[in-house]
């Protein structure tokens, strides 16, 4: 027989005293069992207490967790680190995945729409992997990826955004930033293949902008042939290639420099 020794509030929540144990007890929790000072209780009624109130407060805190969206995986290890005994931490994980609350499947196509412009599919399938989806999960959703249409559309959008950088410098930037976010080699320097015509006229641009001003740097100090061959040296560093900066070097009259 167990006896309720103390009943008191504490904030917003109600504390029972039983013995020389404290402890918070859920509202359904004092309704379903008429909790109050002075009230005996069984044993058993009062273990059925303690682990209904336990479940409780342990799925009291899995729903404050998901107010992102979790993976079955990352509730466990939630759970695992608080002292809620296993068999309540599996009672309410089955109770999220019944309420499919928790669906790793679900996560997963979120995740996938969320990070397949950020990033590539080995990087993808690796932080979930690491979230703990099953492979059958990410193979069977990696049947319908395309990642030629995704790296077309990142191209593109960089297409959009003018850039003073020469074709050459402006495609090995693009290719190290798509590398570097996960996505395939092969897939990267095919698409860049088909989007080199579209940068094209951006060259014979900016490069008179380059050759200007590499021409007030050194017009001082250089003449000539060795004027001609400074600016081509430093026009070829910057990314231009050999016909480009041939034909920009024919705009202009170095003899007079």
């Amino acid at each position: 027989m167990k006896t309720i020794t103390g009943f008191e509030k504490k904030g917003k929540q109600i504390w029972i005293t039983v013995g020389e144990s404290s402890f918070s007890v859920e509202p359904e929790m004092i309704i379903k069992y008429h909790l109050r000072s002075g009230l005996e209780m069984e044993d058993s009624s009062y273990q059925a207490l303690i682990h209904e109130n336990q479940y409780l407060e342990c799925l009291r805190l899995a729903y404050t967790k998901l107010k992102k969206m979790l993976s079955i995986f990352e509730m466990k290890t939630i759970l695992s680190n608080t002292s809620y005994p296993i068999g309540i931490q599996k009672q309410v994980i089955h109770h999220l995945m019944e309420k499919k609350y928790l669906d790793d499947l679900s996560y997963a196509k979120v995740f996938l729409e969320l990070k397949k412009f950020k990033e590539g599919p080995e990087m993808i399938k690796y932080h979930l992997e690491q979230k703990g989806i099953s492979l059958d999960i990410i193979n069977g959703m990696f049947q319908h990826y395309q990642e030629d249409s995704i790296v077309k559309e990142l191209i593109e959008k960089k297409l959009s955004t003018p850039s003073k950088k020469p074709k050459r410098a402006w495609i090995q930037q693009v290719k190290q930033q798509l590398l570097a976010k996960g996505f395939h080699r092969e897939v990267i320097e095919k698409t860049l293949i088909s989007a080199e015509n579209h940068i094209q006229d951006q060259d014979q641009t900016i490069i008179h902008t380059y050759g200007s001003k590499i021409l007030r740097q050194y017009q001082n100090k250089l003449s000539g042939y060795a004027l001609y061959q400074k600016i081509k040296e430093k026009l070829y560093q910057k990314g231009f290639n050999y016909e480009d900066i041939k034909r920009y070097l024919e705009t202009i009259d170095l003899q007079s420099w």
